[in-house]
């Protein structure tokens, strides 16, 4: 069982970020994935049939994750062009 994630924060995270879900996770359903990305102010992704998205599930080197990380990456540097 997950221990040490409460109390989760229900406000919008001072940073960028990016909250990658799956439909079968059994930790957390892609509902709340959606609710939790919501009230962070995250950017969302929700795939399809990737289980819990840890090593322990068969996602090592995962090259899909290093995609969401540069995407991130893209975002987050787009933004301070824009303030400068």
């Amino acid at each position: 069982p997950l221990r040490n994630f409460a109390p989760i924060p229900r406000q919008p995270l001072p940073f960028a970020s990016l909250l990658v879900g799956s439909d079968n996770d059994t930790a957390a359903s892609a509902a709340r994935a959606v609710e939790l990305g919501r009230d962070w102010g995250s950017e969302t992704a929700i795939l399809a049939g990737a289980g819990h998205i840890n090593v322990k599930s068969g996602h090592h080197r995962w090259e899909q994750g290093f995609a969401y990380l540069y995407r991130l990456q893209s975002r987050i540097e787009q933004n301070a062009r824009k303030r400068a």
